[in-house]
């Protein structure tokens, strides 16, 4: 009894001290992060291997950097030090740098860590901030946060992506969508959304100016929320009412969504029509 009594204050004594130790650990692995990031804004590692010089590279040069592929960007984000779930809140910041080459370590060191499915991801545009697949790897970062109960500040993912309930659509959505213009675009689509109905149109150039050449109206049937964010909205056809059409859009940022009817593999950028 009387080693019962003198162990007690010191279990309780350890046992604020590794409370003491594990807040003051958060930080200090935060750091850690910060300040190799930090390092590599400076300068990057060299490839070492004619493996890591071969390959593809970004198509736009980083900021600060000469030309790195992307599988030797892959490299450097595996020295990233991840232990833990909370360790990714350090990642979020990075991820959103305006050099492109830090950008993709910190998304790389993301994606390997929350197991992202590869599969889906086309490598060249993961790191652009108007691209799905930017907006669908925080949306899953968020989520993977969530499922490992790690507290972070609700401003961490301010402007990465665009959450919306099922009420939220027609406020979003409602008004015309241009598909993002490029020279080599003869014609190009649009969508306008009235909360009713759905319009889609083909629209091409005259004169130097785009106009509407084609559109059919479909009546909306549904809308629904996915947990990655997509805005499924059913559509039937006004001339074939018992044909029914998902229409999937994602929107990305206040004036960006990406479209794409279902069972399509192709997503296309369109911006709010001004």
């Amino acid at each position: 009894m009387k080693y019962h009594h003198l162990l007690m204050p010191i279990v309780g004594a350890f046992h604020c001290i590794s409370l003491q130790l594990l807040a003051a650990d958060a930080p200090e692995k935060r750091n850690v992060i910060d300040s190799l990031f930090q390092r590599w804004e400076k300068t990057l590692p060299e490839p070492t291997t004619i493996s890591e010089m071969n390959g593809m590279s970004p198509r736009d040069t980083c900021a600060q950097h000469d030309s790195r592929t992307y599988g030797f960007l892959g490299v450097i984000a595996n020295q990233v030090p991840i232990r833990e779930a909370s360790d990714l809140t350090a990642l979020v910041p990075w991820s959103r740098h305006d050099d492109l080459c830090i950008r993709q370590i910190a998304l790389d060191a993301i994606v390997k860590s929350i197991e992202f499915d590869r599969d889906e991801l086309v490598v060249p545009s993961m790191h652009d901030l108007e691209d799905y697949h930017y907006h669908h790897i925080m949306v899953a970062l968020g989520q993977y946060l969530r499922q490992n109960k790690v507290s972070y500040d609700g401003a961490l993912f301010d402007g990465m992506y665009v959450t919306i309930g099922p009420d939220d659509v027609a406020a979003f959505a409602s008004g015309r969508w241009e598909q993002e213009d490029k020279p080599s675009l003869n014609f190009r689509d649009c969508v306008e959304f009235s909360g009713t109905d759905l319009v889609m149109g083909i629209m091409d150039k005259n004169e130097g100016q785009w106009r509407i050449k084609h559109r059919g109206t479909s009546k909306v049937d549904s809308i629904k929320i996915t947990p990655d964010q997509q805005m499924l909205i059913s559509t039937s056809n006004q001339v074939s009412p018992d044909k029914k059409i998902t229409q999937m859009l994602w929107p990305v940022a206040k004036d960006i969504m990406w479209f794409k009817q279902q069972g399509s593999w192709n997503w296309t950028k369109f911006r709010r029509a001004k």
